[in-house]
């Protein structure tokens, strides 16, 4: 614990690149998104064991160096987050914030039962979407959800109107 805070930044962050797994011909992969412009770079951040207002505050500056302004993806791994207090609920809705501006994104892994129940008091946790694992999170960046595959869609106004004109009577 007598480590400095500039001892601490180095410990913590890791880029994470290169984890998505091989499939061979990229064309057999129907889930994979094609909207992200940098696909292999999440930086895994480790929080402090204790998420409360003064060490809050250096991680969130921390976070601000790190924005660029290129979609910047985010895993906090909460893996030895001890203590979770109104300060540090602030913190992780200041980080989302910020990233989101940049249209990026922040995730959660590796809560404990603790802050967990912090975090669905709150209400926060549905705000952030929360993995077992930092590498399940990582690779959640890397993929769309199964629900969130591509469907074609009419781009007809005229044809959308009479469809939805058509299903209400069908209700009727």
């Amino acid at each position: 614990m007598g480590n400095s805070k500039d001892d601490l930044a180095g410990q913590s962050q890791t880029r994470v690149q290169g984890l998505e797994p091989d499939h061979g011909d990229q064309q057999d992969v129907p889930d994979r998104n094609p909207f992200l412009t940098c696909r292999d770079e999440v930086m895994v951040r480790r929080l402090p064991e204790k998420l409360n207002s003064d060490e809050g505050q250096a991680f969130f500056s921390q976070i601000q160096k790190l924005l660029d302004g290129n979609q910047p993806r985010f895993v906090f791994d909460f893996a030895q987050v001890s203590e979770l207090d109104t300060a540090g609920i602030h913190l992780l809705l200041q980080c989302l914030e910020e990233v989101m501006q940049f249209n990026g994104d922040v995730k959660l892994a590796a809560v404990p039962p603790g802050p967990a129940t912090v975090l669905e008091l709150t209400g926060v946790d549905r705000l952030f979407e929360i993995f077992d694992g930092t590498a399940d999170a990582v690779q959640s960046f890397h993929y769309l959800p199964p629900h969130e595959v591509a469907v074609p869609a009419s781009l007809n106004a005229s044809e959308a109107h009479t469809d939805a004109v058509s299903a209400s009577y069908a209700a009727d």
